[in-house]
């Protein structure tokens, strides 16, 4: 064991030792907060952190190698020696640098709400001199020599090495998408444009007093119209994961982040079909809430929010899939900061993302900046293509949030009251999403491809949160096909049935909404709700996240022109009636109450809810 000795080796260990620092700490960042990993075991979030390792444990190795040849090279000089032990030493330190710069932005977001995502030009030279500092003191320090330090770092190999090979047996390859076949007929391009929290009655093109959506009103006559549809969740992240996968929430167990989807769910959704099918695509949304590998949609768009994303050929499962996850978190991280404080991409701040105010000026992304890039994928991007647009305008300056702090068009009448100035607010939004819409139109026809486009419009929930008012859906499809008015209620997971139905391929059985193009909907299915998750502070058990009712405080459902609530913790169900329903019911034909109660009950416990 004599070569455990030698420098190289000694310093080879010791680069390993930092490199599991520095992934266990970021481990307990993720373990001690409420993450993707509250819904596993313990024993499951052990194996994570070891087998979520390897990718910096062989970049760090990798880059040791080089920095132990450049050091090699500069020894064989007596007079560079000091500059060849610096090169040896260089990897731990900057492992051991970097991890001092994450627990510090840490540790000061989590206490005082201020961060590397929040440093300017002022600030910014703070983190370098405290990075660089700590940099020269680990390429003094020859703390790899230490006693023991070989044998901790063999042993924490050896622990991998084995759990990554039970979790490579315990994780076979999936068959997710399994008999995805290309459609016979030519693929149509698809766009789902929509905007946050907007109820269908403050639309124009449903007939709205106010004159809100002036470019969509120019399509309703050559359009499939769902006058009544509903959200699937109250919230953002449930209501376009259950519109992309046509699964309930309650069978992903997505409802609000830090929840994403798991296992074979993370596969079975319509970007993921579409990417088979070899659809370039493109995804420009809100990250955390709503960004595909934020919530875990495999395999799905080629680009999101800004970055290209990289996926395996290999479909992953259990453990694997979760290592690869815990990886990616880590790296992202990693990444988003040494943007910001290099200045080479500003590091956006996700909760400014959803939150108007001075303050948070310039650290999110605009709609208008949102919609640049959705223009120019569409000028470069080959046929068939596939975008995923969703507007944040409308949170922001409606009843959601906040002040309209653009030049208004709808102006309230003096002396009006605060809820009819958040309805001016709202509708001032939602006119300029309108023009965004306008705009991608006019370019599609510019581009001569409106004849092989399918435009969907629609919203991810009603606003305030809420699931008892109806949501815009619009399908527009090329050359007016299939034009028309659904009066029975429908939902958003219908919607990629839909699409799949118009291009001629089989709707895979693991979906739960039904095509529009058929005949046999009815005005009594009933459509369920994840309606309300629990809203946590920092004292909350974070286990909620997972079983028995992860995280969920409120189940919704809607049957015809009735809603309903039922509450978890005390089994109390309410009632109402959806006051923008556009149709009569038979109200014999519909649950009380009680009953309701029951046919939500049974939903939760039939997908795994334990009371």
């Amino acid at each position: 064991m004599q070569f455990l000795k030698n420098k190289y080796f000694q310093c080879t260990f010791f680069v390993v030792a930092c490199t599991y620092l520095y992934v266990f700490m970021e481990w307990l960042f993720f373990v001690t907060k409420p993450s993707f990993l509250s819904s596993h075991s313990w024993p499951e979030r052990v194996v994570v952190f070891f087998t979520g390792i390897w990718p910096f444990l062989v970049a760090a190795l990798l880059l040791h190698a080089i920095m132990c040849g450049v050091a090699w090279l500069l020894g064989r000089s007596a007079r560079l020696n000091a500059i060849s032990g610096a090169c040896l030493h260089a990897v731990p330190a900057l492992v051991i640098s970097g991890l001092v710069i994450m627990l510090i932005d840490n540790f000061t977001y989590t206490v005082f709400h201020w961060g590397i995502v929040k440093t300017n030009l002022y600030t910014i030279p703070v983190y370098w001199i405290l990075f660089l500092v700590v940099f020269v003191l680990m390429l003094r320090r020859k703390v790899m020599s230490k006693r023991g330090l070989s044998g901790a770092a063999i042993l924490l190999l050896a622990v991998s090495l084995v759990l990554a090979a039970w979790s490579a047996l315990a994780s076979p390859a999936n068959s997710a998408l399994r008999g995805v076949q290309r459609p016979a007929q030519s693929m149509p391009n698809i766009i789902l444009f929509a905007s946050d929290g907007v109820n269908a009655d403050h639309l124009s093109a449903y007939g709205y007093k106010r004159n809100t959506t002036p470019n969509l009103d120019k399509w309703m006559d050559k359009a499939l119209v769902a006058e009544n549809a509903f959200t699937n969740s109250a919230m953002t992240s449930g209501s376009l994961t259950a519109m992309m996968t046509s699964k309930y929430p309650a069978t992903t167990k997505l409802f609000y982040p830090p929840q994403t989807l798991q296992g074979t769910d993370a596969y079975q959704h319509l970007p993921g079909i579409l990417h088979r099918l070899g659809y370039e695509s493109l995804q420009e949304t809100i990250p955390y809430y709503a960004d595909a590998m934020d919530l875990n949609w495999l395999d799905s768009f080629e680009y999101a929010n800004g970055r290209k994303l990289h996926w395996s050929n290999t479909e992953l499962a259990g453990p694997a899939q979760t290592s690869a996850q815990f990886a990616r978190r880590i790296r992202d991280r990693a990444r988003s900061r040494a943007g910001q404080l290099l200045l080479v991409k500003p590091m956006e701040d996700h909760y400014a993302a959803v939150v108007s105010g001075s303050e948070n000026k310039g650290k999110a992304l605009t709609d208008k900046e949102r919609m640049d890039a959705v223009f120019d994928f569409i000028k470069r991007v080959h046929q068939p293509f596939f975008i995923h647009i969703h507007l944040i305008g409308t949170h922001l300056n409606g009843p959601h949030c906040c002040e309209w702090r653009g030049t208004p068009t709808f102006v309230a009448a003096p002396g009006a009251t605060p809820a009819q100035q958040d309805d001016v607010n709202l509708d001032n939004a939602i006119l300029q999403a309108d023009r965004y819409f306008g705009q991608m139109m006019e370019l599609l026809r510019q581009r001569g491809l409106l004849d092989n486009t399918i435009v969907v419009y629609s919203s991810d929930h009603a606003t305030r949160w809420a699931f008892n008012s109806t949501v815009p859906l619009v399908f527009i499809f090329p050359h007016g096909r299939h034009k028309g008015r659904i009066g029975e209620p429908v939902q958003l997971m219908d919607v990629a049935p839909t699409l799949l139905d118009y291009m001629g391929m089989t709707v895979p059985a693991w979906m739960e909404g039904k095509s529009l193009l058929r005949d046999d909907l009815s005005f009594y299915r009933p459509i369920y709700v994840g309606y309300r998750a629990l809203y946590r502070d920092a004292a909350a058990k974070h286990a909620d996240i997972g079983p028995p009712l992860y995280d969920l405080e409120k189940d919704g459902l809607v049957v015809c022109d009735q809603w309903y609530v039922l509450t978890l913790a005390n089994h109390e169900t309410i009632q109402g009636t959806v006051f923008d329903f556009r149709g009569k019911c038979d109200a014999s034909k519909m649950p009380d109450a009680k009953a309701a109660g029951a046919m939500m009950t049974k939903h939760l416990e039939e997908r795994g809810f334990k009371f």
